[in-house]
């Protein structure tokens, strides 16, 4: 079995997304936790005006943004409970389907498209004067307004639930938090919620999680990250591999190692670690050429032949600010990191603090490296910094859950998530932490067996309907019941 990368990685994405990568569920993801990760073509989109910046009242700018209600099994009820799935960093072609406990209570639910990201694309480029409106806050505000337009046109009263699984997670998570006017709860899965420029733990997570399943396996992959860097042979490696040979290129050697790296870390964050360990298992880097083991690695990871993959991490292209460029969405998405949420995946083989083995990159992708690639792909732009991450952080709460008032949030883990060091690690007494604690659960519940998948989906019925939980949702009848209902997420008495 091959460890087959999606057609975009966690260099863009801290998930794969739908339009690139998920034709079908991964092995062991239930679709109850997926609904960010699959869409459906049979509803018709719909469009709503929202200002180019929220933040500024005197910019009359708007832009119609695509949105999607998903009203199959609503009851009719103005107050049935409303599912918020909040946009994730690429293009949408629908809604998500409904998960089968919002079904059973007649709800509905609302599918919003990212702002820069598909068709709702409010400027003419993707130069930085125009990204300076592609901001968490913006995002958020664009998520308020659609919940403020379908209320008030549908007169509906109905409690909103903002879900999503990785970055999305993070946004219902921020939304609770800095707008809990707009939704009386939110769940996030998998949700990196701590911005962080130097963003080591990821490789060390990576590390951890194959050094769990086999020493060995870890260690082949430390070899091949090493023979494949080695100076002498750089070039033919990238033409094996597909990825632009100039040495002329000032990012060349960065995009190969940060592609290099990605088909490992994807491996373990889509569960699919025991699978690549697999296909290393014939493999010896240290008796072969860099130039044998590119092929070997290429067929291996599935990424040879069309460029559709490392066009991903190709930096000449990533700096083209055309709309309709082919990796528009990747530049995007590389300019959230580099300019607000950091999460660049530096190396851990340099950290003072942590075991310098625990690594599967190159020792070469140092946060230095990846702030060069930053500048480079947006000069000019004012960078994320350690004082900007603590900005927002304070401003958010990150992992820390450090901000006033959190309440009614629920934080799903899995344990072989390579992004868990930026999600909470501890509950409050409003702010509940569902761990999967399966060795085999990765990122969005991706690899957990069946039972792992239905303790979760035990758990977000707890938190969100149970009169024993944190909070209590009282709008819409319980599943089964003919009797009205109303009212909000309440504290439980």
């Amino acid at each position: 079995m091959e460890f087959s990368p999606p057609a975009r990685l966690i260099r863009h994405l801290p998930f794969a997304s739908p339009s690139s990568a998920h034709h079908g569920l991964p092995h062991g993801l239930d679709v109850r936790f997926s609904l960010n990760l699959l869409t459906s073509s049979s509803y018709d989109a719909l469009t709503l005006s929202v200002p180019l910046d929220h933040s500024n009242p005197n910019d009359r700018r708007r832009h119609t943004i695509r949105y999607w209600v998903d009203d199959e099994y609503w009851s009719g009820r103005l107050d049935a409970p409303i599912l918020l799935n909040v946009p994730g960093e690429s293009a949408q072609s629908g809604p998500a389907p409904l998960p089968p406990w919002l079904r059973s209570r007649g709800g509905l639910a609302l599918s919003l498209e990212h702002r820069f990201f598909g068709a709702s694309v409010p400027t003419s480029d993707t130069t930085v004067a125009s990204l300076r409106f592609l901001t968490v806050e913006q995002s958020l505000s664009d998520l308020v307004a659609l919940v403020t337009h379908v209320k008030a046109e549908r007169r509906l009263t109905g409690d909103v639930i903002a879900y999503g699984c990785s970055y999305p997670g993070a946004l219902g998570a921020w939304l609770r938090t800095r707008h809990p006017q707009a939704v009386a709860a939110a769940v996030a899965a998998s949700a990196p919620v701590e911005a962080r420029v130097r963003f080591n733990g990821l490789d060390r997570s990576v590390g951890l999680a194959l050094h769990r399943h086999s020493p060995r396996c870890l260690q082949k992959v430390q070899e091949a990250m090493e023979r494949l860097d080695a100076p002498a042979s750089m070039r033919r490696v990238k033409e094996i591999l597909s990825m632009a040979s100039d040495a002329a290129l000032p990012q060349g050697d960065f995009d190969l190692r940060y592609m290099l790296a990605d088909t490992v870390a994807n491996a373990v964050q889509t569960g699919n670690k025991a699978s690549l360990c697999s296909r290393l298992e014939g493999m010896e880097p240290l008796s072969l050429t860099a130039e044998q083991l590119a092929e070997k690695w290429a067929e291996a990871a599935g990424i040879g032949g069309e460029r559709s993959f490392q066009q991903a991490y190709d930096s000449e292209l990533l700096r083209d600010t055309a709309i309709n460029s082919t990796v528009k969405d990747n530049r995007l998405w590389t300019w959230l990191q580099c300019a607000q949420l950091g999460y660049l995946q530096a190396t851990n083989a340099v950290d003072p603090d942590l075991p310098s083995n625990m690594t599967a990159r190159s020792k070469r992708l140092t946060v230095d490296a990846f702030l060069a690639n930053c500048e480079y792909l947006f000069p000019g732009a004012e960078l994320h910094t350690a004082k900007t991450a603590d900005e927002f952080n304070a401003k958010f709460g990150g992992a820390a859950l450090a901000a006033p008032g959190l309440s009614n949030i629920l934080y799903l883990k899995y344990a072989d998530d390579p992004w868990w060091a930026l999600q909470p690690s501890h509950a409050t007494p409003s702010v509940q932490v569902s761990l999967a604690a399966d060795a085999h659960c990765a990122h969005c519940g991706m690899g957990c067996s069946e039972d792992f998948m239905s303790t979760t989906e035990a758990a977000l019925q707890r938190f969100v309907f149970s009169a024993n939980s944190t909070v209590r949702l009282t709008s819409g009848a319980e599943a089964g019941s003919a009797q009205p209902a109303a009212g909000a997420l309440q504290p439980a008495v």
